[in-house]
């Protein structure tokens, strides 16, 4: 090392993202981000309020007439429950606190509302303090997170069907 200025003795630079202007790498939640947050509490308040109104079908299936949609087609032409049959029910169990049901129901759709609601808790969260959510989000590994969830959903789907035929 010569020790010209144009060479530094220090440590080397990270890896992720650089500080700009001697700002701090992480940032604070933006206004898009509090608005979409905002939105998102919103959003699952309604879908909470509803699970709420619904009543949960005995048989896992069927919650969601009560809201005024037609019976699943798929499983009426061919007796197997589609991917989503049994996630209203499964939402309007974990919604009472029946957790056991929800997840009989529907286990995936007892994990979206588990998911759901820890993002409700996130956002309320990320609005109060100025933390970023999506600064949270982009930092898990989603190309192990990804298979996983998507196993999930199959598993919680061939569940179904084996209970429901």
């Amino acid at each position: 090392m010569t020790g010209s200025p144009d060479e530094s003795n220090g440590p080397p630079p990270s890896c992720g993202k650089e500080p700009r202007n001697g700002t701090s790498a992480r940032k604070g939640i933006g206004k898009s981000e509090a608005s979409a947050c905002a939105l998102y509490i919103l959003f699952f308040a309604g879908a909470f309020a509803a699970s709420i109104a619904i009543h949960p079908d005995p048989s896992g299936l069927g919650s969601h007439t009560q809201i005024g949609l037609p019976p699943c087609g798929f499983h009426a032409a061919t007796g197997i429950p589609c991917f989503s049959c049994g996630m209203t029910t499964a939402f309007a169990h974990m919604a009472r606190g029946r957790i056991d049901l929800g997840f009989k129901a529907q286990p995936f759709g007892a994990l979206l509302f588990i998911a759901g609601a820890a993002s409700w808790l996130a956002c309320a969260f990320a609005l109060a303090s100025g933390w970023s959510f999506l600064d949270w989000l982009s930092r898990l590994r989603w190309k192990y997170w990804g298979p996983l969830i998507a196993l999930a959903a199959v598993a919680a789907w061939i569940y179904k069907i084996i209970v429901v035929i």
